[in-house]
């Protein structure tokens, strides 16, 4: 269980790249740079089915990317709504 990223060495200076796990074994975050100073932040999510973890999950996660001006987030596209 958790998450992983696989990056195309052409474009990326693996050098630049800046891991963080967010929430073990769920959500992760990874920040690539490439040419001109160009930077992307990728946030990882490997949501739980059980509705309760699901919403105090996705709560801590917004309350640690509120300050982030812009976001890309990747999800398990299986993930089950919360019925609330």
């Amino acid at each position: 269980m958790g998450v992983a990223y696989a990056t195309n060495k052409d474009p990326v200076d693996e050098n630049n790249l800046q891991h963080e796990i967010m929430i073990p074994n769920r959500a992760s975050k990874l920040k690539v740079k490439w040419g001109d100073n160009q930077e992307l932040t990728l946030i990882k999510i490997y949501a739980p089915n059980n509705e309760e973890n699901k919403i105090k999950i996705f709560g801590k996660l917004a309350s640690m990317t509120r300050n982030n001006k812009h976001k890309t987030s990747m999800c398990d596209w299986g993930l089950q709504l919360c019925r609330k």
